[in-house]
């Protein structure tokens, strides 16, 4: 279903329509969401390794931060914190150059302060993103209330025209308009015929109902009821001449950008085109399903890492009764009694069968010596499914040459390229 094309571009989505092709296509990209959320609680160390894990209370599992940190490092060795912006000139003149120049200049400086007016850069989050199978940025959007209305000359001096306008520069530079967001993979569906350029995109989430208000304060009548400290389900639908905002299924009023005026239900896209660009990683197959198109690095070594989470507790729980190694005695209830006395209690030594029958610790079993070996086999396994240890700046096991390990690394960030090379387009248009 679809409520807006670009053969069809004056007919308006209306609320029913948009409601039901969220509610189709967010069940069609259930699998997708679902097992990226599956990846990400690998990531946030939030899985449970064990199907019946034993007493939570004497012993609670290991979950290594192996996942987390693959995709951190990685994200850090392929991501361009100054991405080069190329602006070709339009012919072989002087001028053509200058302004080839000067909108190279701009681009640089229009990803710095992107950059800056994040709390972390839109590059560094989508290239994280990006390595568990997707990313997705929002933008550039411009806010038009961060800049104030040009000056005109009409009725004023020349120095008092010249002085308005110095001032709206300042105002202009000192308020840096434009907007790019990484945002959450799981929060938006699209339309996947045509990834690359789609004809709608639909993006739901939850906001708290005080500061769903306070951005859309007009009109919005609360249909479902929420108190102030619920949250409210937002759906925010763009098409290539459309955009539409719902607060629990029911249509918002907010302030037209371009003429300032207060609208309620669909307004026009003053872009002309759906703000969002999406990628994928290289495990990706395009064409396919949307879980399929979002393959991530940790969907093939999920198994590993959960089987190394099970043996590291295994190891810390052996540790954790050695440490505390039960008593054995003769008579359990005397020694109860004389432990509970404490540290530093004096007790008494009398006795024939003083030290002949004290208490002595049980002697345990020790682990396996595999597991060890067992352990070191799924980091090979990892390692084969994944990338070379040097793309994370470690020295691969028993490489001793400079030039082999810089072979291997060059050739893990193969795997990579398609990766680097879209998000360095995107970000150089």
């Amino acid at each position: 279903m679809a409520v807006e094309t670009r053969e069809d571009a004056e007919k308006e989505p209306h609320v029913v329509e948009v409601l039901q092709l969220a509610n189709d296509a967010f069940s069609t990209h259930g699998t997708r969401i679902t097992e990226m959320k599956r990846m990400w609680d690998i990531v946030n160390r939030r899985y449970q390794p064990f199907t019946d894990p034993p007493d939570p209370k004497r012993f609670s599992p290991v979950r290594p931060g192996t996942g987390g940190a693959k995709i951190h490092r990685t994200a850090s060795q392929i991501v361009s914190d100054r991405p080069i912006v190329r602006y070709p000139p339009r012919s072989k003149t002087n001028q053509s150059q200058e302004i080839a120049d000067r909108m190279e200049m701009f681009g640089q400086g229009f990803l710095q302060g992107i950059a800056r007016d994040n709390m972390q850069p839109p590059l560094e989050t989508a290239a994280k993103h990006a390595m568990m199978g997707m990313w997705c940025l929002e933008g550039p959007l411009f806010h038009f209330d961060r800049w104030p209305t040009q000056p005109t000359k009409g009725g004023k001096t020349r120095s008092q025209y010249e002085r308005e306008l110095h001032l709206y520069n300042i105002q202009q530079a000192e308020n840096f308009a434009f907007e790019v967001q990484a945002i959450d993979p799981t929060t938006v569906v699209w339309d996947e015929t045509n990834p690359s350029n789609p004809d709608w995109v639909i993006k739901r989430f939850d906001m708290n109902k005080r500061k769903f208000e306070s951005r859309w304060p007009k009109t919005w009548t609360n249909p479902k009821g929420k108190t102030a400290f619920q949250n409210v389900e937002v759906t925010i639908y763009w098409s290539e001449n459309w955009r539409l905002v719902l607060g629990d299924g029911e249509e918002v009023s907010y302030r037209e950008e371009t003429k300032g005026e207060i609208v309620k239900g669909s307004i026009k896209n003053v872009y002309g085109y759906t703000p969002f660009s999406f990628g994928f990683g290289p495990w990706s197959w395009l064409g396919g399903k949307p879980e399929d198109m979002s393959r991530g690095m940790l969907f093939f070594i999920e198994d590993e890492l959960m089987e190394e989470s099970r043996i590291r507790s295994i190891k810390s729980w052996q540790a954790q009764l050695y440490g505390m190694t039960p008593l054995v005695s003769d008579d359990p209830e005397k020694t109860i009694t004389e432990l509970a006395a404490g540290l530093g209690a004096v007790l008494s030594a009398k006795g024939p069968d003083v030290g002949k029958n004290a208490p002595r610790p049980m002697e345990l079993p020790e682990p396996p010596r595999w597991l060890d070996g067992y352990e070191a086999n799924l980091k090979s396994i990892q390692e084969q499914n994944t990338f070379s240890p040097g793309v994370e700046g470690f020295r691969e096991e028993g490489m001793t040459s400079g030039t082999m390990s810089g072979l291997h690394i060059g050739e893990a960030r193969q795997l990579f390229r398609p990766v680097t090379t879209r998000m360095s387009h995107q970000a150089g248009m």
